[in-house]
């Protein structure tokens, strides 16, 4: 990932911000954020991945570490994406099967 041009005070915030961002909601908005943030730095993709990491959710994680991780930041950020998208919708579909059951 490339630097960005910006301050010293502007580089210090993004790394605080990036050192303690966490997913809290969706991947894709943990990851617009994260990509803001690490635009404005210039560390390199392994640590930026690795950073990324920690930040997801223990489900997305879960499948994540089944899995060779890819060359590039994009292409890890984009595994994650989907992962996290294949979760949401089978939660979902438990959430209909379970209105469905006659059981309940």
């Amino acid at each position: 990932m490339e630097e960005a041009s910006g301050s010293p005070d502007e580089k210090r915030k993004a790394e605080r911000v990036l050192l303690t961002l966490r997913q809290t909601g969706s991947t894709s908005n943990y990851a617009a954020k994260f990509r803001r943030e690490a635009a404005k730095l210039a560390w390199g993709d392994k640590f930026l991945m690795v950073r990324f990491y920690q930040g997801l959710k223990d489900d997305v994680k879960d499948i994540l570490v089944m899995e060779d991780r890819p060359g590039t930041l994009e292409a890890y950020i984009e595994r994650a994406i989907r992962i996290d998208n294949s979760l949401y919708k089978r939660r979902q579909e438990k959430k209909m099967e379970k209105r469905m059951d006659p059981r309940s």
